[in-house]
């Protein structure tokens, strides 16, 4: 039996990413368990396949395994899958107020999923204004399709643009907290007339 192993990041979707994720997570499993699973989600295939192999063989395919410990770190600005070309926003505020308020919620979900949303959400197709509606059928693409050289830079960026808005979510929920006040004094001042 031939496995076949990606040899860089850009070969891993994040379904296979989430897989790796879960598994170095677990607590429960040693580390020959940890390393079937793994190398199962980025060959493709049953871990029983793997499971089935000599020793010596999973030791081989391991060793093939370097490149995983560079992860890539070149934010991407535009990308191609399944033949539709998608734009990144990279500045929050060029963003659709739309899409700053889904992913402030997405980033709050538990699970790897959420990942393949934020990118839903701030990678369109070219051309395509933001509409929240194409979120979760864009997500499941990403999910399946999407791979790691472009998802990983982008989750430090997920982060760093809301870390940059937040002065100006501050400021502008200040100015509406003032707006609020000053509606209620003047509701107050006609209720103290009309009594």
């Amino acid at each position: 039996m031939s496995i076949s192993l990606p040899t860089s990041w850009n070969q891993v979707t994040i379904s296979q990413w989430a897989d790796i994720q879960q598994t170095l997570g677990n607590t429960s499993l040693n580390d020959i368990h940890k390393t079937n699973r793994i190398l199962a989600a980025l060959a493709n295939v049953h871990l029983s396949e793997i499971e089935s192999l000599p020793f010596k063989k999973v030791s081989e395919l391991s060793s093939k395994l370097d490149w995983v410990n560079n992860l890539p770190n070149k934010l991407l600005t535009s990308f191609n899958i399944n033949g539709i070309d998608y734009v990144v926003t990279t500045d929050v505020f060029r963003a659709a107020t739309g899409q700053y308020a889904d992913l402030t919620e997405f980033l709050k979900k538990e699970g790897y999923y959420k990942y393949a949303e934020c990118a839903a959400v701030m990678c369109l197709p070219k051309g395509e204004r933001y509409d929240s509606s194409k979120v979760e059928e864009r997500a499941a693409i990403f999910w399946d399709n999407m791979t790691i050289d472009i998802l990983y830079p982008m989750t430090g960026f997920f982060l760093s643009l809301l870390t940059e808005s937040l002065p100006y979510l501050k400021n502008s929920l200040r100015s509406k907290l003032e707006e609020i006040q000053q509606m209620n004094r003047e509701i107050l001042t006609e209720l103290g007339q009309v009594s």
